[in-house]
Protein backbone atom coordinates (compact mmCIF):
# COMPACT_ATOMS: atom_id res chain seq x y z
CA UNK A 1 0.00 0.00 0.00
CA UNK A 2 3.02 2.37 0.87
CA UNK A 3 4.31 2.02 -2.48
CA UNK A 4 0.80 2.60 -4.31
CA UNK A 5 1.07 5.84 -2.52
CA UNK A 6 4.49 6.59 -3.83
CA UNK A 7 3.97 6.29 -7.08
CA UNK A 8 0.33 8.15 -7.08
CA UNK A 9 2.33 10.67 -5.23
CA UNK A 10 4.68 10.67 -7.80
CA UNK A 11 2.05 11.40 -10.69
CA UNK A 12 0.80 14.51 -9.13
CA UNK A 13 3.88 17.29 -10.60
CA UNK A 14 4.28 19.27 -8.22
CA UNK A 15 4.74 16.65 -5.37
CA UNK A 16 6.90 14.68 -7.66
CA UNK A 17 9.24 17.61 -8.68
CA UNK A 18 9.59 18.05 -4.74
CA UNK A 19 9.97 14.35 -3.77
CA UNK A 20 12.68 14.02 -6.26
CA UNK A 21 14.30 17.06 -5.92
CA UNK A 22 15.34 15.65 -2.25
CA UNK A 23 18.67 12.80 -1.72
CA UNK A 24 16.27 11.86 0.96
CA UNK A 25 13.44 10.23 -1.62
CA UNK A 26 16.07 9.16 -3.42
CA UNK A 27 17.03 6.81 -0.45
CA UNK A 28 14.33 5.70 0.88
CA UNK A 29 12.69 4.63 -2.33
CA UNK A 30 16.06 2.11 -2.75
CA UNK A 31 15.40 1.17 0.99
CA UNK A 32 11.62 0.32 0.23
CA UNK A 33 12.40 -1.15 -2.93
CA UNK A 34 14.77 -3.59 -1.28
CA UNK A 35 12.57 -4.58 1.29
CA UNK A 36 9.61 -5.08 -0.98
CA UNK A 37 12.23 -7.60 -2.77
CA UNK A 38 13.47 -9.04 0.74
CA UNK A 39 10.11 -9.60 1.74
CA UNK A 40 8.96 -10.80 -1.81
CA UNK A 41 12.00 -13.30 -2.01
CA UNK A 42 11.34 -14.68 1.75
CA UNK A 43 7.61 -15.92 1.17
CA UNK A 44 8.70 -17.41 -2.07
Amino acid sequence: MLFSLLQAALRHEPTRRTLLSSGDYKHFHRQLSQALAEGLAAEA
